[in-house]
């Protein structure tokens, strides 16, 4: 579907992927199409992880602290009752910067 849609018309010229694997899927189709990453396509991922780092191009990353997100999340859900008010809570992230971000 994605090289589909960058062989379009109206092809993005950024793309933000919600995992890092979908990012590398992306990476690969532009790859496949012979769209140059990131001279014709940006690519950013979510996630951190170090894999991200060795792929060619390397994958730009919003890297998030998954496990102190999901202590708190049992925190709350162990803490609550019923009766409660829900539960906004905001962490910190880190952008990591790389070659597929044309940053």
């Amino acid at each position: 579907m994605t090289a589909e849609w960058l062989r379009s018309a109206d092809a993005p010229r950024a793309i933000y992927a919600t995992t890092n694997e979908q990012a590398h899927g992306v990476l690969f189709a532009a790859y496949s199409l012979g769209l140059g990453v990131p001279g014709e396509l940006a690519v950013v991922g979510v996630d951190g992880t170090e894999a991200s780092a060795y792929s060619e191009p390397s994958l730009s990353s919003i890297r998030q602290p998954t496990q102190a997100i999901a202590r708190r999340a049992v925190e709350i859900l162990v803490e609550r009752s019923a009766d409660d008010p829900i539960v906004t809570e905001i962490f910190d992230f880190e952008l990591i910067v790389r070659k597929p971000s044309k940053a």
